[in-house]
């Protein structure tokens, strides 16, 4: 038996269950998204209305329990100028097929040294049957980066910031391919009420 049919057919029932619970769970939530939304409840009469339901779609979405098959509600929205449009949740995105905290572990894992193929067998147990491909794990790296470069790139201007303390550590990241230890300048600020507070990391070497 091959590793990938064994774990989609070893699955423990409480594990199975509590899926089970999750898909509920996400459905009433999302029902109950979609019913603020339109601000009437099914089939209810009212001048108030924002929108009509139509239906529902099946989604799929990859959790710490693995994939979790639930359906989303649909509904049409009307706009202040009179036009319809498709109603979006917010809890879960149109593109959505993880849960953030998957996306951090794959972060975790990555920055740790781990290349995809042995991130696909770490997390081989809540993948099941979904697709973990090189370039989507490049696309989860890739938001980090943006993350970061927005925060290097903050304004603190408005800090109050009474003491400075400068600092360095090393890490081990992968670089070009490889995994190396790599040294970070770190600046870390204490205001007036003594709360610290980190203000920037840099790369040994990189200018301030």
């Amino acid at each position: 038996m091959s590793e990938k049919n064994r774990f989609e057919k070893e699955e423990e029932p409480l594990v199975a269950a509590f899926r089970n619970e999750l898909r509920s769970a996400m459905e009433r939530v999302l029902r109950a998204e979609l019913r603020a939304a339109l601000d009437a409840e099914p089939y209810a009469r009212s001048d108030d209305r924002k929108g009509y339901r139509h239906g529902s779609e099946e989604r799929s979405i990859l959790t710490s329990l693995g994939p979790s098959e639930f359906k989303m509600p649909r509904g049409r929205i009307k706009a202040q100028d009179g036009a319809e449009e498709e109603w979006r949740s917010f809890l879960i995105g149109r593109y959505q097929r993880r849960t953030r905290d998957i996306d951090l572990a794959i972060m975790e894992l990555y920055l740790a040294g781990v290349n995809t193929r042995r991130i696909k067998k770490a997390l081989r147990p809540l993948l099941g049957n979904a697709e973990l491909s090189a370039s989507t794990v490049s696309r989860i790296v890739s938001a980090l980066k943006e993350h970061f470069e927005t925060w290097r790139k903050r304004s603190l201007a408005e800090e109050d910031m009474r003491y400075l303390y400068l600092d360095g550590f090393s890490v081990k990241v992968r670089v070009a391919g490889r995994c190396s230890r790599v040294s970070i300048l770190a600046a870390v600020g204490v205001n007036g009420k003594g709360e610290k507070k980190l203000m920037g990391l840099w790369l040994k070497g990189s200018s301030f």
